[in-house]
């Protein structure tokens, strides 16, 4: 398991303040550095589509990704650009760090129910795990880089933070659209084998 990133209450906790703008490594990602409980069975239990909520936190964590990659790019675009102000830089890291909050919850909730998704559900859980986690790691590094380096933002040391960001949210964002077009196809290729009546389906 990963060493434990942002989580609430984190005695690392470092705050920035600037015109009411907080920005703090050790506030979010609760979920990203421990183990999920899956839960006392209920009621309902049998009767959840667990396959169909595992298709709805993964589509979840394409977006997030797909939003944090697209932070993570524009930063390192403008981090060499004076006029560019520190302020701009925390407001963004800000909604990375929300990004990889989302991408955290969703990802204790499929590994909780991860005995009950299909197969190739479960094989993108375990895929995108490490990057999830990686990011969180690389997103605190950055904003306390941030709180301590106001002024040297173009130094390599923040653009690798923002590459590390930029290439972890892209491995998940392509690991789950690549997973997704699979079993798309899948059940296409399924359809028409029994429509032409084929032994098992294929």
């Amino acid at each position: 398991m990963m060493k434990t990133t942002f989580r609430l209450h984190d005695s690392r906790m470092a705050t920035l303040v600037a015109a009411a703008l907080l920005v703090a490594p050790g506030a979010g990602l609760a979920a990203t550095g421990r183990q999920c409980s899956a839960g006392e069975p209920t009621a309902a239990s049998s009767t959840w589509d667990f396959h169909q909520e595992a298709s709805h936190l993964l589509d979840g964590l394409r977006a997030d990704a797909r939003k944090a990659r697209g932070i993570a790019d524009q930063l390192r675009m403008v981090a060499k650009e004076p006029e560019v102000s520190w302020e701009l830089h925390a407001e963004r890291l800000t909604a990375i760090k929300e990004a990889v909050n989302d991408m955290g919850s969703k990802l204790c909730r499929l590994e909780a129910i991860r005995s009950a998704a299909l197969p190739w559900q479960q094989k993108a859980i375990d895929d995108v795990a490490p990057a999830v986690r990686l990011m969180a790691d690389n997103a605190e590094d950055a904003i306390i880089y941030l709180n301590e380096h106001q002024g040297n933002l173009w130094i390599p040391t923040y653009d690798k933070y923002m590459a590390n960001l930029s290439t972890e949210s892209g491995h998940v964002f392509d690991v789950v659209k690549n997973f997704e077009q699979y079993a798309h196809l899948k059940q296409e290729l399924s359809s028409v084998a029994q429509s032409v009546e084929m032994p098992g389906g294929f």
